[in-house]
Formats: structure tokens, C-alpha cells, sequence
């Protein structure tokens, strides 16, 4: 199924059930009214959900037209998301703290200051989990992961800790594994991350190797709660969807089926002058 958060004004939005193709979507309110709330409930929660869906795709439902322009990041604020940076020696990733407290909109703007030239945007694939004890194995891990999105950052690159991080965000709309076919083997997902600068294609960002290994990687000193983000950190390098943003750039982050379907919408960020 597929998940989004309209904005209605609140700090978390109102969850809707999105179609298949992404146009169309109805409130969820009366089985959970955030994602965070059926992320917490997710074991009684996510049949309803489900049923809902499929009311959705038969059309068995009253529903509105889905804008993605009018979503905020499915989960506006999280409690924590953690990325990881695979180790040049190829050992155990390194392990980074997002700021997560408040997401961008997908499609908002991002104003820079004194960073533009310099900032670079970086974008992956990341899942959200449910509680997954602290030294929990990738098997046990595989298990607890929900929902999967796609991730964009903002970042300075050279610089150390949280002063590096600018801005987040998240694709508008969350789905879980099996919206991808073949195209999830239970761990991984075998599709890239296509960017865009102004339009112009910039490649693509590769996905990590097993989000049940980062997610037991990140488990290994702490318990994850419900509602947590983990995702591999594309490298400032050539996974890169842009460096060196301007004012008045346009970074357009997407990841499509083998139909060329769009999967969660697309994040697209433009950039300002703050």
C-alpha cells in the first residue's frame, strides 16, 4: 500500500491512503489519523489500512485528487534517522545522526545564505521501522521494517558533524516492500535513485546493499523506536544529485517501476536565497 501526511495545519498532518498511481487518496483518519500513530500501532492498524487501500485501487471509496505539492514528508518529524556511510575498508558502515525533529515538504524551497555554491544535494532510499531491539540481527531486523521512501539531504560537504547538515526531506508518499515486486529481495531494493538538475539528468544514485544490515547496525548500541528512519548516505561524489546549488536551481529526486511508473512521487526541492 501506499502511504502520504496532507497538511492540515498541524505539526504531524492528517494520513491519507494513496492510489497506486499516485492521484488520488483518501483520509485514513478513522483507522489512524498520522503515520506515526499507525507506525505505533502498526500490528492492528496496517490490515484496516490495507483494506482501505484496496477500496482505494477498486475505487469502492470516496476520494479526492492526491497533489503531491500539497504533502509534507510522510512522517513530518522523526524521532530519529540515522544514515550510513559504507567504510572505505569495507568493515562495519559508519553511522550518522540526521537531524529528523522537522522534515521539508517535498516540494519545498530551501534557501541557503551563505551556503549557495556550496552546498550539495545528496538522495537514497531509507525505510521506516517499527521497534527494533537493541542488538537485533539483520534477520531479526528485516522483520521490523515498515515502510520505504526515498531521502534527500542538503548538506556541506568537508565540514564535521551537525554544522554539515542544511536541510532533509522525504518522497511524498511511503510505500511498503511489496509495492516493488521483484524489485525488493526482502533487504535491498534493485532500483536506482534517478536525479535531475534543472531538468537535466544527473544519473543516478546507487541504493544500499541491505537496509536489514543497516538497521542492525544502527540497533547495535540502541533500541529503535517506531518511527525510525534509516537509510544509506549517498556520498557526496558521483551518487551526487548536485553540487555547487545556486540560486534558482532545481533538484528533482524520483525513483520509477519497470513501467516507468513513478513509485513514491518525486522530491523536488528549488533553491533560494535565504
Amino acid at each position: 500500500m501506499k502511504l502520504a501526511t496532507l497538511n492540515d495545519g498541524t505539526r504531524d498532518g492528517r494520513l491519507v491512503v494513496v492510489s497506486k498511481d499516485i492521484t488520488r487518496c483518501c483520509a485514513a483518519g478513522r483507522i489512524a489519523p498520522t503515520l506515526q500513530y499507525a507506525l505505533d500501532h502498526w500490528e492492528t492498524v496496517a490490515p484496516a489500512l490495507e483494506a482501505l487501500y484496496t477500496d482505494v485501487e477498486h475505487w469502492a471509496v470516496p476520494c479526492q485528487r492526491f497533489h503531491e505539492r500539497e504533502a509534507l514528508s510522510p512522517l513530518p518529524r522523526a524521532y530519529q534517522w540515522v544514515s550510513a556511510v559504507p567504510a572505505p575498508d569495507q568493515g562495519e558502515p559508519v553511522l550518522q545522526q540526521q537531524a529528523s525533529g522537522s522534515l521539508l515538504p517535498p516540494r519545498a524551497a530551501v534557501g541557503l545564505a551563505d551556503a549557495a555554491g556550496n552546498a550539495v544535494a545528496v538522495a537514497g532510499i531509507a525505510c521506516l521501522t517499527d521497534d527494533v531491539p537493541q542488538g537485533a540481527k539483520a534477520n531479526e531486523a528485516e522483520g521490523q521494517i515498515r515502510l520505504l521512501l526515498l531521502v534527500c539531504s542538503i548538506d556541506l560537504p568537508g565540514t564535521a558533524g551537525h554544522q554539515s547538515h542544511l536541510a532533509s526531506s522525504c518522497s511524498p508518499v511511503a510505500v511498503t516492500p511489496d509495492e516493488l515486486g521483484e524489485a525488493w529481495t526482502g533487504t535491498q531494493v534493485r532500483l536506482p535513485v534517478h536525479a535531475q538538475r534543472n531538468g537535466e539528468p544527473l544519473g543516478t544514485a546507487s541504493t544500499p546493499g541491505s537496509l536489514a544490515e543497516l538497521v542492525a547496525a544502527a540497533a547495535r548500541s540502541a533500541r529503535l523506536g517506531a518511527g525510525s528512519i534509516v537509510g544509506a548516505a549517498p556520498s557526496s561524489g558521483g551518487d551526487a544529485p548536485a553540487s555547487g546549488l545556486q540560486s534558482g536551481d532545481c533538484v528533482r529526486v524520483e525513483m520509477r517501476d519497470a513501467a516507468h511508473h513513478s513509485i513514491f512521487g518525486a522530491i523536488e526541492h528549488t533553491v533560494t536565497a535565504a
